[in-house]
């Protein structure tokens, strides 16, 4: 007993004697980019081993007269190796023979891309090229979206998002899949 005291005594002595001693400072860490409302999800394709990201904003409502939560997502993602936009609803919003998508950014005039309807009758994707670099180009300098479906079976269906933080969200979910460069001008102020 008495020799383990004398020997942490002598590494405390020890390490007291020592000269200056050396702090290392932790590195500053890195700045996190504003994603605002989007949340952004990398992970890693299962084929290629190859990092990917999707980015999304989630909205949930709940329905006062009927009890339902109704939710709507819009997503930035690759799909086939291209860009492309994804709106899913929790209930059916149209087809493609009967329904149109209509969108409109902060006071910009609003568009009408083509938009196609899936199976389920609740998500609608936006993949011609042309049409997805005029909605992320007009995403990335914009704070609201509101977004329209007119349906002639299920009515008019509307969503409103606040989109801020829109730019490093379109970067992290496009990495994998680049935009034409017109759609990732810098925002004006």
């Amino acid at each position: 007993m008495r020799a383990l005291s004398a020997v942490l005594s002598a590494l405390l002595l020890g390490a007291c004697a020592t000269g200056d001693a050396v702090v290392a400072t932790p590195p500053a860490p890195a700045e996190k980019p504003d994603y605002g409302r989007w949340a952004v999800e990398p992970r890693t394709e299962p084929l290629t081993g190859a990092p990917i990201a999707t980015a999304y904003i989630k909205i949930d409502r709940l329905d006062f007269i009927t009890g339902r939560v109704n939710s709507a997502v819009l997503q930035l993602m690759c799909f086939r190796r291209a860009p492309v936009v994804r709106i899913a609803f929790n209930v059916k919003v149209g087809s493609n023979r009967s329904a149109e998508l209509t969108y409109r950014f902060d006071d910009r005039p609003g568009r009408a891309p083509a938009a196609r309807f899936l199976p389920d009758f609740r998500t609608i994707v936006i993949e011609k090229e042309s049409d997805v670099a005029t909605f992320i180009d007009e995403l990335v300098r914009a704070q609201q979206m509101h977004l329209e479906i007119g349906s002639l079976i299920v009515g008019r269906t509307t969503l409103k998002l606040a989109v801020h933080g829109a730019p490093a969200a379109v970067e992290a979910a496009y990495a994998s899949c680049p935009l034409p460069p017109a759609a990732m001008r810098p925002p004006t102020t």
